[in-house]
């Protein structure tokens, strides 16, 4: 990974967004109300927080399940690190965490496991808190069809061995040869999904994603409460999943601008002014997506910054007080 790189990407990203902001801002004002958004902002980034260590802890349950005994502190960092890169097609850039899981003898295999097993569960409660826009009337059949799919076409990689025995030999061919190698790490990856699907370890892991997604969906209620709009609870706190979905049935990286676009219009369906509803969807993008990157990168750049081996200090301090006792 080359950091300078991955910055300056990062930049152009956070530049396009607000130069995205600015031009369909028009005449409604919204840029002059952004101040709004400061006061709601404290409730977005504890509730994104919590939701983050619930998703970590969830990861660290589930490599516990593949064998793996990890110090919570660093691969807590390891697995938030994975968030710089979480605005890619399918959020595939988290597996970044690949890198640093590394460090204790986790395979990447294993890795990538947890990464589609998570994407699963994430889905299937993300559609379950959807549920009262479908209720209010909104329609949900494509994200519906979108996660169905999805998760269809994961349970048949991950149970039909003959079609990645397949896939392994036609990437084979001189052609594929250089995604052949991604290819197989998925494939292999997928093979070990099946070791996560005991009744009590798929039970605790829905529970944790289901406290995680709650927990941050209970913070836009509140953030729309602060913000003076006042829709029944159920629709409130549906509002951020559903856009989730169709943000990521649009399959823009990250669904930048499309899970912005479907908050607003779910807002202005329960009769939310339009540019009332915009400025919510930007506090909701804020408090999460941009706020996840943004701890991203620092935990990226924290685990990347090398740091020495205490044994090695531990031992240039016993030379050098040997060397100072000889002078003496």
């Amino acid at each position: 990974m080359r950091l300078n790189t991955s910055l300056w990407l990062g930049a152009i990203a956070v530049t396009g967004y607000v130069a995205a902001l600015v031009a369909i801002d028009g005449n409604r004002d919204i840029g002059a109300r952004m101040g709004e958004i400061a006061g709601v902002l404290p409730v977005l980034l504890l509730t994104s927080l919590a939701s983050f260590a619930l998703r970590a802890l969830r990861c660290y349950f589930l490599l516990g399940k593949l064998g793996h005994r990890l110090p919570i502190g660093p691969s807590f960092l390891a697995y938030v690190a994975g968030f710089a890169f979480t605005a890619t097609p399918g959020k595939v850039g988290e597996l970044l965490r690949i890198r640093y899981f590394a460090r204790w003898g986790v395979g990447h295999e294993h890795v990538i496991a947890v990464f589609v097993f998570e994407r699963m569960l994430d889905l299937l409660v993300l559609l379950l808190f959807a549920l009262p826009i479908g209720y209010a009337g909104t329609r949900l059949g494509i994200a519906g069809a979108f996660v169905f799919s999805v998760i269809a076409t994961i349970i048949v990689a991950a149970r039909w061995r003959g079609l990645r025995f397949w896939l392994i030999k036609w990437f084979e061919h001189p052609v594929w040869q250089k995604p052949a190698r991604l290819v197989h790490a998925v494939l292999r990856g997928l093979a070990q999904l099946v070791k996560l699907t005991k009744p009590a370890d798929l039970a605790t892991a829905a529970v944790l994603g289901l406290l995680a997604w709650g927990v941050q969906c209970c913070g836009f209620l509140l953030a729309l409460r602060g913000l003076g709009i006042d829709i029944p609870v159920l629709q409130a706190f549906a509002v951020q999943p559903a856009a989730i979905l169709l943000g990521a049935a649009s399959m823009i990286p990250g669904g930048i601008g499309s899970t912005e676009a479907a908050s607003a219009f779910l807002l202005h369906h329960f009769g939310v002014a339009l540019p009332q509803a915009a400025l919510a969807a930007i506090a909701l993008r804020i408090g999460s997506l941009w706020f996840a990157i943004g701890v991203g990168a620092c935990a990226a750049i924290y685990l990347e910054y090398p740091r020495p081996n205490p044994s090695t200090v531990i031992s240039a301090r016993t030379t050098e007080r040997e060397a100072q006792r000889g002078r003496t």
